[in-house]
């Protein structure tokens, strides 16, 4: 059987549309992206990147680096306040070249101080109070606006004047369309 990996964000269900990412340390010790996802709710996969031999700097995970791993939730970053990690069957929580981790549980907490919506003034759901876009915007057709109104009806009857089909219009006649 296949087990969705349990992750949550206060206790509750993990948003679908938020992003999972391994970070690792860099030379300054800050905490660098080595590779992210988008969570769909279901199980996910994610490369992470090691360090290349091709710059002097640290890019990427060390082999044996434990991953740090971080929620990005509408705009917002949170560290993992609990992980557990398979470490049976040549899965494991650090870094290593061609190797597999496999996350079983991961809890967030924080507080989510943005409000999420859609931020395009022209689309039909623009959200004034909106601080961080959340890919939801929605946009009229082209032929109709927001409401389902046709934009080029120049004879009033409701159709679209490239929708309307010519022709004979008299139910008794013989070519009536």
């Amino acid at each position: 059987p296949n087990v969705v990996s349990e992750i949550t964000f206060n206790g509750e269900p993990f948003p679908v549309g938020a992003y999972l990412g391994v970070f690792f340390t860099n030379d300054d010790g800050q905490y660098i992206c080595g590779g992210m996802e988008e969570w769909t709710g279901n199980n996910i996969a994610m490369a992470a990147w090691g360090d290349d031999t091709q710059t002097p700097e640290k890019d990427g995970f060390s082999s044996g680096e434990e991953y740090t791993l971080f929620a990005y939730i509408y705009g917002q970053s949170f560290l993992a306040t609990s992980t557990e990690w398979q470490m049976m069957g040549g899965f494991s929580n650090t870094y290593a070249l061609n190797g597999f981790g496999m996350l079983i549980s991961a809890s967030f907490e924080g507080e989510i101080t943005s409000t999420p919506g859609c931020m395009d003034q022209v689309a039909c759901n623009y959200d004034l109070t909106a601080t961080v876009d959340d890919g939801s915007c929605t946009y009229a057709d082209g032929l109709y606006d927001c409401d389902g109104v046709c934009l080029n009806d120049t004879d009033g009857d409701g159709i679209c004047d490239e929708l309307e089909i010519t022709g004979c219009q008299d139910e008794l006649a013989d070519n009536y369309n």
